[in-house]
């Protein structure tokens, strides 16, 4: 085709101005690239030796306070352990552990300082990340001491410190791995995080919260070391991790651990999804609800050689509504009494914390295309005169077998001190224990529900394998259910003598 000189000036024209443009962009990207690499800051640079042995704390702080300034990141190099006692990060940074580098915990209970709840601490902080394929360890063995008669869990040693960050009076507690109050737009992806204390990850009050991709590997003998506790957040999205914790796996909560805290709100909004999670207490829960807590998904996870599996424990003033558990196996087994649980594949609990405690409401829970595999029932206890309601279960199985050494036939009702029940003389050791810890005895039923409204059994089996101690009982047990909805619910009892389904109103 030809062009006359008119439209070939155009074209000329055209082409120069692209090329200036892309010349243009080039720079631009190129200034950019060198700006984001000028924008490291290696702890090393700031005088962190990263030997495993010296404290390293105020070098990274330093990094972490020149970084705040401009935004970017705080590195911390593979190849090297670096020992620390509690850090604190400032907004817009993200905290990069590098593949083949440990941030190690201080054993020094005095280089977390008064205020200190957590080996990482953050405030009205921002745009925070951590991330980098290496591993965040605390140290758990440096804070316990001997094994408890039993032999699967540590009695703690208790530090005593200032709590929350400056908030007025003392608390005994062990250091968390992380608390971060206030940060939203969290990152926390592609990490290991190994050997807390207490609490892994402690988010408060954050809106927009991501973690993803990430290991939490703890000591299953290790009390009060919680994977991810979200508490007042909104917006969270729990993805793809790997938790292998002594107690409580995932849980979101509303706590009154410092008295402001009550002024976050509800936790709402948040999901859930594709977890492989071994617990020695609950693996996907939600308690201490003291504000609202609602709108919340789990999905598609595996638990395994757990205690309980999926638990709603209400025992304060927020309501607990439009939950949804759904595509997920759970594998749960007993344990000792001093674990929380008796290895419920399914458990809602809800009554007053103590007397004084004004009782929330529990509504629209929701189980479906679940395979549980255990050795007590699913349970479903509410409060005489504040019953749970709207409760679903939908094409579930349940398959009740004995497989461990520890005495089954009890139900778990902890925490508060307003449930009691007769108890006979205990005959061992272990029931002592039992009901010293607050349990009480009963037939293991397949499906237990008491003060309960618009309850839903859909497409629900109930098997029981072939250990099956006398103490197993009926296919369903009910006390005090409104509403009760049986649809293709199929199940008969441990033994021939019991019936499949034992009422009483």
């Amino acid at each position: 085709m030809l062009y006359g000189k008119s439209k070939m000036r155009s074209l000329n024209s055209f082409v120069k101005t692209t090329i200036c443009f892309l010349f243009l962009t080039s720079v631009l990207c190129f200034s950019s690239t060198a700006r984001s690499n000028s924008m490291v800051f290696n702890v090393l640079d700031y005088g962190a030796k990263g030997n495993g042995k010296a404290n390293d704390a105020v070098a990274i702080q330093k990094a972490i306070d020149a970084c705040a300034r401009t935004g970017g990141r705080v590195l911390l190099p593979a190849g090297r352990t670096f020992y620390s006692g509690a850090i604190y990060l400032k907004g817009n940074i993200d905290f990069h552990v590098e593949k083949g580098a440990i941030f190690l915990g201080s054993s020094n209970e005095e280089d977390y300082g008064p205020y200190a709840d957590a080996l990482i601490n953050a405030v009205d902080a921002p745009n925070i990340s951590i991330t980098g394929g290496g591993q965040i360890n605390g140290n758990a063995s440096a804070f316990m001491n001997e094994l408890r008669p039993g032999g699967d869990i540590y009695e703690p040693k208790w530090g005593t410190h200032k709590g929350c960050l400056g908030s007025k009076g003392t608390i005994k507690r062990r250091y968390m791995l992380m608390t971060l109050i206030k940060c939203d737009h969290l990152k926390i992806t592609d990490i290991t995080l190994k050997d807390s204390a207490s609490w892994f990850i402690h988010p408060v009050g954050c809106d927009d919260v991501l973690i993803d991709g990430i290991s939490i590997i703890g000591d299953l003998r290790v009390p009060n070391n919680d994977g991810i506790d979200p508490d007042h957040c909104r917006n969270v999205r729990i993805s793809n991790c790997y938790i292998h914790t002594g107690d409580d796996a995932i849980v979101f909560k509303n706590t009154l651990l410092c008295d402001e805290w009550a002024d976050f709100g509800p936790c709402e909004n948040n999901t859930v999804t594709g977890c492989v999670i071994v617990s020695r207490s609950s693996a996907l829960k939600i308690d201490e609800v003291w504000n609202d807590c609602r709108n919340i998904v789990f999905d598609s996870c595996v638990i395994y050689a757990s205690n309980r599996g999926m638990c709603i424990q209400s025992r304060d003033r927020g309501n607990i509504g439009n939950i949804m558990f759904s595509n997920i196996i759970v594998n749960t087994q007993l344990h000792s009494a001093w674990w929380w649980g008796k290895a419920e594949p399914i458990c809602i609990t809800h009554m007053p914390r103590n007397a004084e405690t004004k009782l929330g409401r529990v509504s629209n829970i929701t189980f479906s295309n679940i395979i549980c595999n255990s050795e007590n029932s699913v349970y479903i206890h509410g409060w005489k005169g504040n019953p749970v309601e709207d409760i679903v279960l939908d094409n579930v199985k349940v398959t009740i077998d004995k497989k461990t050494h520890w005495q089954g036939g009890w139900y778990d009702p902890r925490p508060g001190n307003v449930f009691k029940v007769n108890a006979p003389k205990p005959a061992s050791p272990a029931e002592e224990l039992n009901q010293r810890k607050g349990l009480y005895r009963h037939n293991t039923v397949g499906i237990y529900c008491e003060n309960a409204k618009d309850v839903t059994l859909r497409d629900v089996q109930v098997k029981w394998g072939r250990n099956r101690p006398e103490y197993y009982g009926s296919a369903l047990e009910t006390h005090n259910v409104q509403g009760l909805v049986l649809d293709n619910f199929k199940g008969n009892a441990a033994h021939k003598a019991l019936p499949g389904w034992s009422e009483k109103r």
